[in-house]
């Protein structure tokens, strides 16, 4: 989780997957750094959420600011690992 910025516990219960059905346009995202970044804004200890802790410089991250179609892929159980499926 760390790597990610997110808290510890926040995939306890497991967590929901989707996929974008088409990869997103230029225009329909904008670029927010790396997770060392939460919300693409420099770190500052005093104004940050201990929700969302800084995660690793090579995690970079991105916005949606358009609608983008997804599906939903998979429903991973807590502690399971990602099975790399083959489309």
């Amino acid at each position: 989780m760390k790597i990610a910025g997110l808290e510890r516990a926040s995939l306890r219960n497991g967590c929901r997957i989707y996929r974008f059905k088409r990869l997103p346009l230029s225009e329909e995202v904008e670029y927010e750094l790396t997770a060392k970044y939460p919300d693409g804004l420099v770190f500052n200890p005093v104004m940050h959420s201990d929700k969302y802790p800084p995660g690793s410089n090579a995690v970079h991250q991105w916005r949606l600011v358009a609608e983008v179609p997804v599906e939903h892929l998979l429903d991973l159980a807590p502690a399971a690992k990602y099975p790399y499926l083959h489309a």
